[in-house]
């Protein structure tokens, strides 16, 4: 297998890891890359792939539980990551490797005592519900366990009921949404019972553990019915308290009056295999469901007889907590409640002093709406205000793997007030949802401060040269950065085909609407910064990339109000688009270490202005060692004069390739070397790219 199909097996494992969502199919193709490319027993591709591949992977383990999942779909993955961790080209993998192997095992070594009849003992009861989490794969489906637990506040600005899903990624489904209403009002008429006067409206936070699949439909009512009544006896501390059997999980919900709804064959069938391979011993299902979750787990059962797992029917809500072997409600406990019956008058006015100062806190923290920053875990983003309370939260994709932006956190994702009234709206791109197709990945998307999307746009031209046409569905999209022309306040946009294409486009930032201008490449824009560097009123951008043309990594700088047209090349044009009006373009050529690997270019990985030292950085990527080896180009404000930098890795593998024979000399830290390397700059002047000449 020669490089060139290597590269086109890992654009196409990119592609479909931007369309799967699946943790286990994720899993799956990259366990089938890695297979390959270990096989090709070349150290150089195979440390650029898993350098470029590994934190995904690594992401992606951590994110999966056995617990739900049929062994037979999954063991031979395992048994993947498990030779994985005892390869040596994943020795500095090694640690993060086996700790999650370890945790793998363990589950699957549970769920094996469970399906030989042993009793599961939860350390701590929390609410679940199983998931289908349906495929693009052929595997079609495999289940997965979903715990949460909820959070409610009293809020006395709000004129509704706030529900607010952790992880989210944006609006509420609205099947989900109907049982979201549905279940707090069955609690709350529950609670009235015990507690005559609770608060109008309330601000109430689902927190889910692992946010695994789609949270869509009526499968979740009971279990979130349950959990609002065991929070709402503990936030009003009544005299009862709600308890679970830690060992049952539920599907299914309500309707208004309190009967449970149907789910459907297909679908209850799915969820009892999922029960079937997890921990729980009961599965709480509605009636007219029951006999397909029990002929299901009779067919179950002829593998595993020993299997001990009960289905339990419940027809309504007063039916679900009179099964005292799921729900027990009972006197809460003296000493639970003891901390607000204090006998002294003088305790009592202290805490009141205290509790009045706390509250106000809380109230500060809990009324403060505007978003202020941003906290990432793992995939999932979630937008805070500046006490670092969490407002909405979604999930977005970040790394090499898509955008080619690694943490340069501004290109995904922005705070910005758009109609200057003091609240900040939040501007995403590179998002990951669960609820639709890839189309969302390819969009950028402004929010107000509550998570409701004010406007979306989707970056659609079409462009081509005389022997190929580049289709507008085939582009993602990015930020560069937010500029003001003639009073307006616009956003830069980057779009990159999946191929060669990629242009900087303006949108108004409070419409989301397209404005004129465009700058198109025959390659990938990639790292880029905005900004008045030479102080003339005007914004420019300097931005480099990759030519895929001239095959060479370069840079530019331009002002933000000329862009238009085509960056400058030797080969190939798009047509009908002029040469663009560039202030400054240069090719970066590929070093001999770049060549010795045989790849085809160079690629810029940072290009940013430092006003330090009143420089233009560019870092180029050569090739990889632990991490991409490169040259930093460093140009004076006005581009007249160009240093250069060699870093320590580069230095290493290039002076082991010239002590060996394989590369010429002079050795990397000479000053021969560097001017090699200003010599292999070319600038384009207008007309054609010549060589640079520094004074």
């Amino acid at each position: 297998m020669n490089i060139f199909q290597i590269e086109d097996l890992s654009l196409e494992l990119q592609s479909h890891l931007t369309v799967e969502k699946s943790p286990v199919v994720q899993f799956k193709l990259i366990n089938s890359f890695f297979n390959k490319i270990i096989l090709t027993n070349n150290y150089a591709v195979i440390e650029a792939y898993l350098t470029e591949f590994i934190p995904i992977y690594l992401d992606i383990i951590k994110s999966i539980s056995l617990f739900g999942i049929a062994q037979e779909k999954i063991y031979e993955e395992i048994n993947y990551l498990e030779k994985f961790s005892k390869n040596e080209n994943f020795n500095d993998f090694k640690i993060d490797l086996n700790k999650n192997l370890e945790r793998l095992k363990s589950e699957s070594h549970q769920i094996y005592e469970c399906l030989d009849g042993k009793e599961f003992t939860f350390e701590k009861t929390k609410l679940s519900f199983p998931i289908n989490i349906h495929t693009k794969s052929k595997d079609n489906w495999y289940g997965q366990i979903e715990t949460f637990t909820i959070k409610i506040h009293k809020d006395s600005t709000l004129s509704q009921n706030k529900f607010l899903i952790v992880p989210s990624s944006g609006k509420i489904e609205d099947r989900l949404y109907e049982q979201l209403q549905i279940g707090w009002k069955i609690a709350i008429k529950f609670l009235k019972k015990f507690y005559k006067s609770p608060s109008k409206f309330h601000e109430i936070v689902l927190i889910f553990d692992h946010k695994i699949g789609n949270l869509e439909g009526y499968s979740l009512g009971i279990a979130i019915t349950l959990g609002f009544i065991q929070e709402l006896f503990k936030f009003y501390n009544t005299n009862l308290s709600l308890s679970l059997n830690g060992n049952v999980t539920f599907t299914g919900g309500f309707t208004e009056n309190g009967d449970v709804k149907t789910i459907g064959k297909e679908i209850i069938e799915q969820k009892t295999e999922t029960v079937f391979y997890s921990q729980y011993n009961y599965f709480v299902v509605p009636e007219l469901d029951s006999n397909f979750a029990k002929n299901r787990l009779t067919e179950l059962k002829e593998k595993f007889p020993e299997r001990r797992l009960k289905v339990i029917n419940i027809e309504d809500f007063d039916d679900l907590l009179n099964r005292r072997e799921i729900v027990n409600i009972e006197k809460a406990k003296v000493n639970e409640r003891v901390g607000k019956l204090l006998k002294k008058n003088s305790v009592i006015i202290f805490l009141l002093a205290i509790i009045f100062s706390i509250m106000g806190l809380y109230l500060t923290y809990s009324i403060d709406n505007n978003p202020n920053g941003f906290k990432i875990v793992g995939t999932t983003v979630h937008i805070i205000n500046q006490h670092g309370k969490i407002l909405w939260s979604t999930k977005q994709s970040f790394g090499e793997k898509s955008l080619q932006i690694g943490t340069d956190d501004r290109h995904v994702h922005l705070l910005y007030d758009i109609d200057n009234d003091g609240t900040n709206e939040v501007l995403l791109a590179n998002e990951l949802n669960d609820n639709e197709t890839q189309d969302k990945f390819r969009k950028i998307t402004c929010y107000n401060n509550f998570g409701e999307i004010i406007w979306t746009y989707r970056f659609t031209d079409s462009i081509s040269t005389a022997n190929e046409v580049y289709d507008y569905r085939d582009y993602n999209s990015y930020m560069l950065g937010i500029v003001k022309e003639n009073d307006k306040i616009i956003l830069l946009g980057v779009a990159r085909h999946l191929y060669i294409p990629s242009a900087i486009f303006k949108l108004d930032i409070k419409s989301g609407k397209r404005l004129n201008g465009t700058l198109w490449s025959q390659g990938h824009f990639r790292r880029g910064t905005v900004g008045d560097f030479n102080n003339d009123g005007k914004y420019e951008i300097f931005i480099g990339g990759i030519s895929n043309d001239m095959e060479s990594a370069f840079v530019l700088f331009v002002e933000s109000d000329s862009l238009f047209g085509q960056t400058p090349n030797d080969i190939v044009q798009f047509k009908n688009i002029p040469k663009a009006n560039l202030q400054h373009y240069f090719l970066l050529g590929k070093t001999d270490v770049c060549k010795f690997l045989n790849l085809r270019f160079n690629n810029v990985t940072v290009s940013h202005y430092d006003a330090r030292t009143d420089e233009f950085y560019v870092n180029t990527s050569e090739g990889f060692l632990k991490q991409p080896i490169g040259v930093v180009y460093r140009f004076s404000n006005d581009f007249s004069v160009v240093k250069t930098q060699i870093g320590d890795d580069l230095q290493f593998i290039r002076d082991s390739l010239v002590i060996k024979g394989m590369l010429n000399p002079p050795l990397t830290n000479e000053p021969e070397f560097s001017q090699i390397l200003l010599n292999g700059i070319k600038k384009w002047d207008g007309q054609k790219f010549v060589k640079i000449t520094n004074p």
